[in-house]
């Protein structure tokens, strides 16, 4: 099922994308009709996590 249809069909329920996402993937999860995404692994494994976390939150800043 299509993200678009998946969050029709569960209604006022949050929907959160996880599983691998990248902070470059955050702007197409948000743009498909999650409310969020789980990037957690993304961060930590990342050399600098400071960094990768304000990548996230600029490519994120519009749907907040």
């Amino acid at each position: 099922m299509a993200a678009d249809n998946l969050a029709i069909s569960i209604g006022a329920l949050p929907l959160v994308a996880i599983g691998g996402l990248t902070a470059e993937q955050l702007e197409d999860v948000l743009k498909h009709g999650e409310d969020s995404g789980a990037v957690v692994t993304n961060i930590t494994l990342n050399p600098d996590p400071e960094a990768r976390t304000r990548e996230g939150i600029k490519r994120t800043a519009k749907w907040r």
